[in-house]
């Protein structure tokens, strides 16, 4: 049995389904060949960015952005068809090659945007074996479930209810909620304690926003934390700023934890999971015996999944903020919470496993092909359509080709704002259009040369750079955010010793949805900051966090600053490239440690000392501006 699973690093939640699936299907064929792949990747690098990007962006940005979005999916069905036929033109060819490649005995889709595609290549006849779609969400939204797929897996009787009124009639088949074999295992509570330095008899509450630690997590631990005689676990996940934030400023009886590979154990200690989504780990704490309440819920599928897991009671969903510490203690004053959390876990593990209705789906396709019978029809006319069965199928196909069409333009639409709206297309308006910026240097200057900006939004990343540039007699221009400036003289002394200081902006990325007015202030604004800190206006511009935006652009040149794009850039985790005079290097430590900057720098100044360049700051550099060359 050879086992195709497409999925998304959208999350933590689709890739830890992908790998429990795994090993649900191990367990009950060995030799069974299981093949994960990154279904988003698969499309391509840049569709994966922007969905991936574009999340979070929604999700930490723009939340309203991502509500609109779910809810006009979840009310509209022209907005679904729109959106699976949008997938359908943008994916269905590298995911039909993907499974050609493969050759499959059957396929399992963990993210709803490559079943999306599945069920497209599914209904128009690409591919005949058995393909089956897991819901990752307990709530799923219209985008989740395809009729032309053979199975849709489900976690609660209750979804089914759901599909029957919100989409088109599709086979569901509902099984225990997808967690790695650990959370099956016996609880060991005392150990965990203990290992967390937790009193055996008090109430802990863990606060959790999923793998990437999004939504008001904070909010949500300061007020768990308020509530008398509650410890608080706070897990960030890869939330490094939020996790920093906590731990410089926790909250009483608090444990701050950032991205955790023993969560078992975390769960063991504990005796309530705060969630704000209803997403992977809340289906951990579930398997796991543990009461579940939602609170702070991110809009769309949190609030989604919130109001429903409360509806049919395996958790409580907290619609209200302000009502949180009263929630968090009448659960910590209820002696059958637990007991009550460990019959529902009893009740999800006697549901069939995904992984065994996916082996039982396989093997009933190959008893039909050994018996001679054709595949079940699908509807919308997929595998199995014959006579008058496939010209009605085709007649109903006619219609759906202005949906192509209208998808194909939208496509379009939807990559000229990502274009627009990223660093690329300044740099590429520099290189083709003549877009007056800081792009190089003069090369034909008697001592090659390589001018060197160092971009940084925290102040610790840099404190030791001026030491490391002194001792290879360098300098560098520092872009950095005038707030952290102001009240650090002898920083600024520092780096104007080996450089200069620019403009940086600010320490938060701009955000792609921020107006031009709303730019151009927090320019104009840091420029001041800049000013007060430096004695001197800034003459260039590079934002210290994310890409140069258009917009950015235009606020720099109407504050009269050079925007810089440079010719090399290197990024903390990115190889050295290869260097020429002339040069203008932008060394980028928006995301590195105090000491990765360090042996960065060391590193591209010993490079660029062994070919006999010197480096210099752009003050003392020949630097014009950038008409295209």
């Amino acid at each position: 049995m050879k086992v195709l699973i497409l999925t998304a690093s959208v999350g933590e939640g689709h890739n830890a389904a992908a790998r429990a699936v795994s090993e649900e299907i191990r367990e009950l064929d060995p030799n069974a060949q299981i093949q994960v792949e990154n279904g988003l990747a698969r499309v391509g690098a840049f569709w994966e960015r922007f969905v991936v990007d574009g999340y979070k962006i929604q999700l930490n940005k723009a939340q309203w952005s991502y509500s609109w979005l779910y809810w006009s999916i979840v009310k509209s069905k022209r907005v679904t068809h729109f959106y699976k036929g949008l997938c359908s033109v943008i994916g269905c060819r590298k995911i039909h090659r993907l499974i050609d490649y493969s050759s499959p005995d059957v396929i399992l889709s963990t993210y709803p945007l490559t079943s999306a595609m599945l069920a497209s290549l599914k209904r128009r006849g690409k591919i005949t074996l058995p393909c089956a779609n897991l819901v990752t969400d307990f709530a799923p939204h219209p985008m989740w479930m395809y009729p032309d797929l053979d199975d849709n897996y489900v976690m609660h009787i209750s979804t089914i209810e759901m599909v029957a009124t919100m989409m088109e009639p599709s086979p569901t088949t509902v099984v225990a909620p997808l967690v790695s074999k650990r959370f099956l295992g016996p609880s060991r509570r005392a150990e965990a304690r203990e290992a967390l330095g937790v009193p055996e008899d008090a109430f802990v509450a863990m606060v959790i926003g999923g793998g990437w630690g999004v939504g008001n997590i904070e909010r949500s631990a300061r007020s768990v934390a308020s509530v008398d005689g509650v410890w608080t676990l706070v897990v960030c996940g890869r939330n490094e700023e939020l996790q920093k934030k906590l731990t410089d400023n926790p909250p009483p009886r608090s444990i701050v934890l950032g991205f955790v590979e023993n969560m078992p154990e975390l769960i063991d200690a504990c005796d309530l999971a705060v969630q704000n989504a209803g997403g992977l780990t809340s289906l951990e704490a579930l398997r796991r015996g543990c009461p579940l309440l939602i609170t702070d819920a991110i809009p769309g599928h949190g609030v989604a999944n919130g109001e429903l897991m409360d509806r049919v009671g395996v958790a409580r969903y907290v619609r209200n903020h302000a009502d949180l510490p009263e929630a968090v203690a009448a659960c910590r004053d209820d002696p059958d919470l637990r007991p009550r959390a460990e019959r529902l876990a009893e009740g999800f593990a006697a549901l069939p496993s995904a992984g065994g209705c996916l082996v039982e789906l396989y093997e009933g396709a190959r008893s039909r092909a050994a018996a001679g019978l054709p595949e079940p029809l699908l509807a919308g006319g997929g595998v199995g359509c014959t006579g008058a069965h496939r010209t009605m199928a085709t007649a109903r196909a006619k219609p759906r080709h202005w949906r192509l069409r209208l998808s194909g333009v939208m496509a379009a639409v939807v990559v000229a704002f990502a274009l627009v709206t990223n660093g690329s297309s300044v740099s590429f308006a520099a290189s083709h259009l003549g877009l007056p910026v800081i792009r190089g240097s003069d090369a034909s200057a008697s001592s090659p040369s390589i001018v060197l900006c160092v971009r940084a939004s925290d102040a610790s990343v840099v404190t030791a750079l001026p030491a490391v540039l002194a001792a290879h007699n360098a300098t560098a221009t520092f872009f950095l955010p005038g707030d952290i400036l102001v009240a650090q003289k002898d920083l600024v002394s520092s780096l104007q010793s080996v450089g200069g200081i620019e403009n940086g902006g600010e320490a938060a990325a701009i955000s792609r949805l921020s107006t031009p007015s709303a730019v151009r202030r927090k320019v104009a604004e840091a420029s001041q900051e800049i000013q007060a800190a430096t004695g001197h206006l800034p003459t260039y511009y590079l934002p210290s966090r994310g890409p140069l935006t258009p917009a950015a652009y235009i606020a720099a040149t109407s504050a009269h600053q050079r925007g810089v794009v440079g010719t090399k850039w290197i990024h903390s985790n990115k190889a050295l490239k290869q260097l020429k005079a002339g040069d203008v290097v932008v060394l980028d430590l928006s995301h590195s440690t105090p000491d990765k900057a360090q042996v960065m720098l060391s590193m591209f100044l010993d490079r660029a000392g062994d070919r006999g360049f010197k480096i210099v700051d752009l003050s003392s550099a020949h630097v014009g501006v950038d008409q295209g060359s």
